[in-house]
């Protein structure tokens, strides 16, 4: 049996509303009624049992007007629920729920108030907060009966909003935000630190925070320069960076041990550096964001960006002391006293220097994500 279709004369829902207006038919739909229904305030099972009374009673017409579905569904609802349910089902109908947003090349897109959120997220908000200014600001526009609003105005008026409910800082950023997304520049993220400081499980929140799809670990540019490179030839390689002092030179054997843990990290990071250069040049080159992380991401690694280049946002992870450090890698399976001090000494030589250094360790603990954002996001575009 061919699928009912309406004719669209009227509009049943902003969702099922058609962006040919030349009277096309589409099928009609009982997810869509039944979302419909949802908003004027009825469950789901509810709902749903009025969209299958409406479908089964047109389920022999070919051809079906949007009227006929309004009426008879009105009928329904007012017989079963009362007239409030009907008026506020026929209110919904009537008044806009989705709002276009246009841009200064004419292309238009829905509202999305998930994107919308992120966006706030980004400006270092958290969920809840940006998801309730989110609602906040699409139930604004509604109340003004903006269905359609140019890009730029939807800015001026989220940054009011924010300014108003959550500061000016939160109201620069998204400024800064908006306007480095405009420029379609690539944002470079790298993430170093030792082991057991969070670099994936941030790198994970970050990625998908920005909807970054780019993203790499040196560990991973690591083992694929293994299976090319034999042993013999780069013996620091195929150690783990905690353990490549073991394939330094025979003269190197009576130095400190601190000394050799370090140059045997230096050693192995100088080689995977190579390959880290050619991800960043490459996303570079193709104008796409990267996240890239990992113990051999070192500050001097941005050396290697031109500094004609696009935004790039570098942090190191740390704990704010030896002791700390120590601590976090001691729940993991190496418990062994020597594998604790060569991470203390890789940690030296992440931490970052100079005044940075001192702010953290006075703090004693590391920046956050968030505190970090709203650090970054003003550099971005000032």
């Amino acid at each position: 049996m061919a699928p009912t279709r309406i004719r669209l004369e009227t509009r049943l829902c902003p969702q099922s509303t058609s962006p040919n207006q030349d009277g096309a038919a589409q099928p009609f739909l009982r997810g869509i009624l039944t979302r419909s229904l949802q908003k004027a305030g009825l469950s789901f099972s509810e709902a749903y049992q009025i969209a299958c009374e409406v479908r089964d009673t047109f389920d022999q017409d070919e051809n079906i007007s949007t009227k006929q579905i309004l009426d008879k569904t009105s009928t329904l609802l007012s017989a079963q629920f009362g007239p409030d349910a009907t008026h506020s089902y026929i209110t919904g109908q009537r008044d806009a729920a989705w709002i276009l947003v246009r841009d200064t090349t004419g292309y238009e897109e829905w509202f999305s108030r998930n994107l919308h959120q992120r966006r706030l997220e980004i400006c270092g908000l958290h969920m809840e907060e940006a998801e309730r200014l989110t609602h906040k600001i699409h139930d604004g526009l509604l109340e003004l009966r903006q269905t359609r609003i140019d890009r730029d105005v939807l800015r001026d008026y989220t940054v009011n909003v924010l300014r108003e409910e959550a500061g000016d800082k939160f109201a620069d950023n998204y400024t800064a935000w908006h306007y480095f997304l405009k420029s379609g520049q690539p944002l470079i993220i790298m993430i170093g630190g030792t082991a057991g400081v969070g670099k994936s499980t941030l790198s994970a929140e970050i990625a998908t925070l920005f909807n970054i799809t780019r993203y790499q670990s040196t560990d991973m540019l690591r083992e694929v320069m293994r299976t090319m490179v034999a042993v013999q030839l780069m013996p620091e390689l195929h150690e783990s960076s905690f353990n490549a002092w073991k394939a330094l030179p025979a003269h190197q054997e009576h130095s400190p041990s601190s000394k050799r843990v370090i140059d045997g990290y230096h050693r192995q990071a100088d080689l995977v550096e190579v390959a880290a250069e050619a991800v960043l040049q490459r996303a570079l080159r193709e104008n796409v964001s990267l996240l890239l992380e990992g113990v051999h991401v070192r500050p001097s690694l941005i050396n290697k960006i031109p500094h004609d280049s696009n935004a790039i946002v570098t942090q190191n992870l740390f704990s704010g002391s030896p002791t700390r450090n120590s601590s976090s890698v001691s729940s993991k399976d190496d418990q062994k006293a020597r594998r604790i001090e060569e991470r203390i000494d890789i940690w030296k030589v992440s931490t970052p220097s100079g005044s940075c250094k001192k702010h953290c360790l006075q703090k004693r603990r590391p920046p956050t994500f968030r505190s970090s954002l709203t650090t970054i996001l003003p550099m971005l575009w000032p």
